[in-house]
């Protein structure tokens, strides 16, 4: 937890952050006539102990368990330390994210970004649940191709940016609006460039691309 935030910040946030998933899902769902499921809204303290619930959960037969069960121990052990040294790495790294049906919230980076950028950061975020639903797998199933996974980060970035400073921009109150106007993200991010990768080809190929992209993003 930052300094200056207190865990009843911590709530208060999250609960606006709910509100606005609440308020913004709804129209992006209406827009692009794809329905998103139930998205939570957690802490970011929480996503590592939620990835190794999950990593435990997973079923195999009776025999690989009885065969493997301590290379299993092993690397879940190996994952718990992973992710605990590069937590704090991982929480600075952006005020929101998402992963497995859930907005993460990292209140490490300060107040001010969460007072100012809630809605748009949900509207990002949701669109990754969005590309998500497109492409027909999670965003954690990633190609082991190195320039693949460079090209795919460009792309799920530039979607979620696109979308977020676009296509759902008139989602947004009047005041919101002017204030994603002014927050353009830095150039030469790769948030910024996939955004323009993404304008350059719906410029080509019109809006309804957009709904083609996370399928087809190999090839464009």
């Amino acid at each position: 937890m930052s300094a200056g935030l207190s865990e009843a910040d911590n709530q208060y946030f999250l609960g606006l952050y709910r509100c606005a998933v609440s308020e913004y899902q709804p129209k992006i769902e209406k827009r692009t006539g794809v329905a998103l499921g139930d998205i939570a809204v957690r802490d970011f303290r929480e996503i590592d102990n939620d990835f190794m619930r999950d990593m435990e959960r997973q079923r195999s037969s009776w025999l690989a368990r009885l065969l493997w069960r301590s290379t299993i121990k092993s690397r879940l052990k190996q994952w718990r330390e992973h992710l605990s040294s590069t937590h704090a790495e991982r929480a600075s790294a952006c005020m929101a994210c998402y992963v497995r049906d859930t907005i993460y919230v990292s209140f490490t980076p300060g107040l001010w970004n969460h007072e100012f950028g809630i809605a748009f950061a949900v509207v990002h975020e949701l669109s990754h649940a969005l590309w998500e639903r497109l492409a027909g797998e999670p965003l954690t199933r990633r190609t082991a191709v190195a320039s693949d996974c460079e090209k795919f980060e460009l792309f799920v970035e530039g979607f979620a940016t696109y979308a977020e400073f676009i296509w759902f921009l008139d989602a947004y109150p009047r005041s919101v609006q002017r204030t994603v106007e002014q927050a353009l993200p830095t150039p030469g991010s790769v948030h910024y460039r996939g955004m323009k990768r993404i304008e350059q080809i719906v410029q080509q190929n019109g809006q309804h691309v957009l709904l083609e992209i996370p399928k087809r993003w190999r090839e464009l």
